[in-house]
């Protein structure tokens, strides 16, 4: 769980699948297709999943790579590390600095409480 997602907008006619959205993570810093961070430990290929779209998640940080130093307050994106937040915009606001584990605040994968409200650009 905690792992940003986006919109995969490469993939199958979502209607045609009977599933609804599919959603893929990224290494684009900044997506304007971020959609949420999942609930789901993993959600399988074409799989049904669930994901938060808006509200508090702890998310996993790219914290080594892009974010160790987030504040609360401080907006967040998606990064290069895949399914990782960090510094940036278009995902929302860190709720919490401290990590789950504090001894792992600054590798990649520390979790961090954060409010997801995607901008998806705007």
């Amino acid at each position: 769980s905690g792992t940003s997602v986006i919109w995969d907008t490469g993939a199958a006619d979502p209607a045609d699948a009977g599933l609804g959205a599919y959603v893929t993570t990224t290494t684009t810093g900044d997506s304007n297709l971020f959609a949420g961070v999942t609930l789901d430990g993993s959600i399988i290929d074409q799989g049904i999943g669930t994901i938060i779209i808006y509200g508090p998640a702890l998310a996993r940080f790219a914290g080594a790579t892009d974010g160790a130093t987030q504040t609360a307050g401080s907006a967040v994106g998606t990064t290069t590390v895949a399914g990782q937040l960090g510094t940036g915009a278009g995902a929302g606001a860190v709720l919490r600095s401290e990590a789950t584990y504090p001894t792992q605040q600054t590798a990649d994968g520390a979790r961090k409480w954060i409010f997801v409200n995607p901008s998806n650009g705007e």
